[in-house]
């Protein structure tokens, strides 16, 4: 008992006396008992703090830790920040003791004030352990790796507190290592440490919940004074996502190796640096070479031709650098193991890291080499048909039906029909039930007997207007002769069906003029003219009433009645709409749009009403330039015309204005007829009253009178005929063919001009009426001396005749002089024929009868030396024949094979000879074209050179030289062959024996040159000139065999492919031949 109350008062004393704070704290956090420096550490007086819970002495979070700490059966002590009293802030030292009294849980609390320079360093490192995402940790080197220290994120990761590891009994880190791997990380730390490097292991634990997480550890040793390692320290993330995603993507990357060494394509992937990183078994085979041996190779050096390499890098370059998206698909060429080039399809994807940045670039690609020649065949071929101005049509003609199967774009313009609404069906819809057509029936007969014929036939578009189609179809056969295929060419004719049938209805209403038909009738004729030309417009004829200035109609068929009313009788003082306005300032107005055109405003609502939308108005003039009435063209829709279509009205207003004008003169004809009659019969009635003794008188008025009336009657009918022949005369001279009719006055002022030439030419006869020649712009000023020089002979009494040139055209001039009523020469006449088409003709006859002079010249040489060259082989092989029959005897094999070597020369010799005759008859013919594939060149003469080298002379030898292996070439092989077959068999029949010849390969960049060298007997320099010409052989070659063909037929096939022949030469010391073309070029078009 003494010693229990001893022991009481040595703890009291000690509690009392302490330099730290006690408390005695139950398991809520409230304060049983403290010391007196507890109170005084935080300004609290004697008995102020019990029954205060703890925590509203620290800062925000000391409740939980309280809760945890207060569990914990391995006390550990920790820094917190204090508030006192005052509520100011200071660090402590702080240790929690739980201890169990009776079944009570209570806890000593041990305060400590700290250091605060430690207190924040140590602060600043809890904070950054907290924040941490992984587990820091410091441990024996013991089996079951005894923690010493681990911070708070092991609970997140393992399902254990630091408190359960503490404590050895509950929890130890060794026992959380999956059985599998507890070895490995044991050997793994050890071998490091023992060698005192720093461990990096990855393995899995079993977390509280029996759940595997993957681990990675990263850390070292803790060494002593004496350098021995007694602690572990280190980090422990969980990898657990980023290992289950790994383990996906291996097996995903295997299943997509699996894949691309399966898949038809080529799979590449470059990184950054053009190096190969993957490459598939289908690239290997393509490249020709194997996976290991591409894989790390530079990309751009090994694999892409050097034409191609600073373009493609350049491209590559700007994608890794994020300057531009890498095109979805894209072509190039390859080069091989083999040297050969193929084209390669491919397409594209950048290949990012996780932050984004580029890595390289992954590409998919087919080869595309044979497709690709196939695609620019018909590439080339719809491209012509696309772009053709006339509609093309193909139809199935094994089909009875004829079904379309092809148009191209200008046909659906033509027609209005998309492509998609023609396919399958027979053209005969485009018809639209007219069939009973003569053309139809050209065309029925020349598709039974499958022969090419050519109609015009009449079509109606999507939209039901009618346009006259010139349609030329021709059969194709396939190579059996079977009948496959129809192709009709379209050709919209309608504007000059349009102008031919215009034409026609010009002439009838000239013949109404001269009929003298009534105004009203020739009206509605040149109505109806102008509106069957413009299909959709109405057009009105007003009459001008002078007296009035008013605007009456004549004309008006088409035009909605209220219009018609509303425009009757409109004045002509005024701007209200076009036709006011044509009359008023005596030009034509054009309303694009009534809608927007101020000229209309009283009258838009109404013209809007009626639909009208456009108008043309374009005045009728006199030969005076006197208003006579309008022409006006209308339309529902905003039209503007075109330069043809005010041609056309302005022709046919000057129609209505000659009709008027006559219709004019005759009423005042009339008026004078009437007028006369009625001073005849003033006249009679004066005479009646008269006295008898003026009868004598009265007779000699009388016959004056009736002397009068005669001469009346004849001046009416002069002017009769006047006025006819004046209407006739112009309608001559505005439909004068192909030619102008010009008078000139004895001022060389223009006085009439007219002509279909006039308006071919782009001129209006206005242009030019009451001009002085010296004021016509188109004339040059010789060409107007020379004008004014033909008027004054003309003038003189001289009829001229001669021909000129004037815009590329022939003409042929006759002048002659008029005269007066005085018979006086005032004016002369010039007659301009156009005769292009006669001097063409005329040179086409000349240059065929040159053709023929040298066709019998070239034939006389052809037969002359056809004769010779086949004469000398066929001698030869019969001479070799009869010397073989005679070498029976046993032994004699070498001079028989002699023989017959001889033999297969001279046949070979004849085989070339007809070779060149045969080129040449297709040459003239015209049935050479040139069908250009890829090949290599080099490869190509090599296969030559051992064709041709049994023809070589004893000795010689056959040399070549390349400067690539391989030269790429987009050539015609056939022809090409016959190039060099002609070159190099000419280099070794004109050299001789023991000499050399030579062929030289060279590609430069925009060229591949061949060169034929030998060391023979030249060329002499007089006759160099004409080398390529037919059948031609210079002097010094007459003893050795030859057509003379050659190298003409060389010319021909090296223009064919676009390229170009040369040569130089001198007499006795050789010849060099050289043939260049385009390194790369497009077929020919024939």
């Amino acid at each position: 008992m003494a010693n229990t109350v001893t022991d009481k008062a040595l703890f009291q004393a000690v509690f009392k006396s302490s330099l730290a704070g006690f408390f005695i704290v139950d398991v809520d956090g409230y304060i049983l008992k403290v010391n007196p420096e507890g109170e005084k550490m935080f300004g609290y007086k004697k008995g102020e703090l019990i029954q205060k819970n703890i925590g509203s002495l620290f800062s925000d979070g000391f409740k939980e830790t309280y809760k945890t700490r207060i569990k914990s059966t391995h006390p550990r002590p920790f820094q917190l920040l204090a508030l006192d009293k005052a509520g100011r802030m200071f660090p402590l030292d702080v240790r929690i003791a739980p201890t169990v009294i009776k079944g009570r849980t209570i806890a000593s609390v041990y305060c400590k004030p700290s250091n605060e320079a430690l207190f924040e360093s140590d602060r600043k490192l809890r904070t950054l352990i907290a924040n941490v995402s992984g587990i820091v940790y410091r441990c024996k080197i013991d089996k079951p790796w005894t923690m010493e220290f681990i911070s708070d994120a092991c609970y997140s990761i393992c399902g254990y507190s630091p408190e359960q590891f503490y404590d050895n009994t509950t929890v130890h880190w060794e026992a959380l290592i999956h059985p599998e791997d507890k070895a490995k990380v044991w050997k793994e730390i050890h071998e490091s440490i023992s060698k005192k490097e720093s461990y990096q292991v990855t393995y899995r634990i079993l977390t509280a919940e029996n759940k595997t997480k993957w681990i990675w550890e990263r850390g070292s040793g803790v060494t002593d004074k004496t350098g021995k390692i007694y602690r572990l320290e280190g980090f422990m993330e969980d990898i657990s996502e980023l290992k289950e995603t790994e383990i996906v993507l291996a097996k995903e990357k295997q299943r997509l190796h699996q894949y691309l060494d399966t898949a038809g394509s080529i799979f590449l992937v470059i990184n950054t640096e053009g190096r190969i990183d993957l490459v598939n078994r289908k690239g290997s085979e393509v490249l020709g070479l194997s996976i290991d041996t591409i894989v790390g190779k530079n990309w751009f050096d090994s694999f892409i031709p050097k034409r191609n390499k600073k373009e493609i890098l350049s491209l590559f370059n700007k994608v890794m650098q994020g300057e531009v998206t890498p095109p979805d698909f894209y072509e190039n060429w390859v080069v091989t193991a083999s040297g050969k080039e193929r084209l390669i399809r491919w397409r594209n994807a950048v290949l990012e890291e996780e932050a984004g940045k580029i890595a390289g670039i992954i590409s998919s690609g087919v080869d595309v080499t044979e497709a690709k020649m196939v695609q620019n065949v018909l590439n080339i071929r719809n491209r012509a048909l696309e772009a053709a101005g006339n509609g093309i049509i193909i139809v199935n003609a094994t089909d009875a039906n004829l079904p379309i199967i092809y148009s191209n774009n200008a046909f659906s313009k033509i027609t209005g029909y998309d492509k998609e609404e023609v396919l399958g069906r027979n053209c005969r819809f485009l018809q639209n039930g007219d069939r009973e057509q003569k053309g139809i029936d050209v065309i029925r007969k020349a598709i039974k007997a499958q022969k090419p014929t050519q109609a015009i036939i009449r079509n109606y578009r999507k939209d039901g207007t009618l346009f006259w189609n010139e349609l030329t179809i021709t059969p194709v056969h396939n190579e059996k002769g079977q009948l496959v295929n129809f192709i009709g060419v379209q050709n919209d004719v309608t504007e000059r069906k349009k102008g031919e049938l215009l034409k026609d209805q010009i002439r009838q209403i000239l013949e109404m003029i001269a009929e003298h038909k009534s105004l009203k009738d020739i009206g509605m004729a040149i109505v109806e003219a102008i509106e069957g030309y413009l299909k959709g417009y109405m057009a009105s004829i007003m009459l001008l009433n002078k007296k009035k200035g008013t605007l009456n109609k004549l004309a008006a068929p088409n035009l909605p009645k209220p219009i018609i009313t509303l425009l009757n009788g409109i004045s002509v003082n005024a701007d209200s709409c076009s036709c006011t306005s044509a009359a008023r300032y005596k030009k034509e107005v054009v309303t694009k749009d009534v809608a927007k055109d101020p000229l209309w405003g009283d009258y838009r609502e109404s013209a809007m009403q009626n639909g009208l939308r456009s108008c043309w108005s374009f005045p009728i003039l006199s030969s005076r330039k006197e208003v006579l009435g309008t022409f006006a063209i209308y339309h529902k829709k905003p039209k503007k015309p075109l330069k043809l279509h005010k041609e056309v009205v302005t022709d046919l207003a000057q129609l209505m204005a000659m009709a008027i004008e006559q219709n004019l003169i005759r009423k005042e004809l009339e008026k004078s007829r009437w007028l006369l009659e009625s001073y005849a019969r003033e006249l009679e009635q004066k005479v009646a009253e008269r006295t008898n003794e003026l009868k004598a008188t009265v007779q000699k008025l009388v016959e004056t009178n009736l002397s009068l009336e005669d001469q009346v009657l004849e001046t009416k009918a002069a002017e009769n005929r006047a006025l006819t022949s004046q209407a006739m005369f112009a309608a001559i001279s505005r439909n004068f063919p192909k030619g102008v009719i010009i008078v000139f006055n004895a001022n060389f002022e223009i006085v009439y001009i007219d002509g279909g030439e006039l308006r071919r030419l782009g001129f209006v006869k206005s242009q030019f009426e009451g001009l002085h020649v010296e004021d016509v712009e188109v004339f040059s000023k010789e060409r107007i001396a020379r004008i004014k020089n033909d008027i004054k002979k003309t003038l003189a009494g001289e009829h001229l005749s001669f021909e000129m040139r004037f815009r590329n055209k022939n003409y042929t001039v006759n002048t002659s002089p008029l005269n007066n009523g005085n018979n006086e020469v005032k004016w002369t006449l010039f007659v301009y024929n156009d005769i292009t088409k006669q001097k063409k003709a005329e040179q086409d006859i000349r240059n065929a009868l040159l053709q023929e002079q040298e066709l019998n010249e070239l034939k006389s040489r052809f037969i002359s030396m056809a004769s010779h060259e086949f004469r000398t082989p066929l001698s030869a092989i019969l001479s070799s024949a009869i010397l073989i029959e005679k070498q029976n005897e046993p032994g004699r094999e070498k001079k028989r094979e002699k023989y017959i070597e001889q033999i297969k020369s001279n046949v070979r010799n004849l085989v070339g000879i007809l070779n060149d005759f045969l080129s040449l008859s297709k040459l003239e013919e015209g049935k050479v074209a040139s069908k250009p594939v890829r090949f290599d060149l080099v490869q190509f003469s090599r296969s030559v050179l051992e064709e041709i080298r049994p023809t070589k002379k004893r000795g010689q030898k056959i040399n070549m030289e390349t400067n690539a292996d391989p030269i790429m070439v987009y050539l015609d092989p056939k022809l090409m062959h016959h190039v060099l077959v002609n070159l190099i068999s000419n280099a070794i029949k004109y050299s001789q024996e023991d000499q050399e010849v030579s062929l030289s390969l060279k590609a430069k960049k925009a060229l591949v040159s061949v060169e034929v060298k030998d060391k023979g007997i030249g060329i002499p320099e007089a006759e160099q000139d004409n080398l390529f010409q037919r059948f031609f052989r210079a002097d010094n070659s007459t003893n050795i065999q030859g057509t003379g063909l050659g190298l003409h037929i060389v010319k021909q096939y090296t223009d064919l492919m676009g390229g170009t022949v040369g040569f130089e030469s001198e007499v006795d010391k050789g010849s060099i031949f050289k043939v260049e073309f385009p390194t790369v070029q497009s077929p020919k078009m024939e």
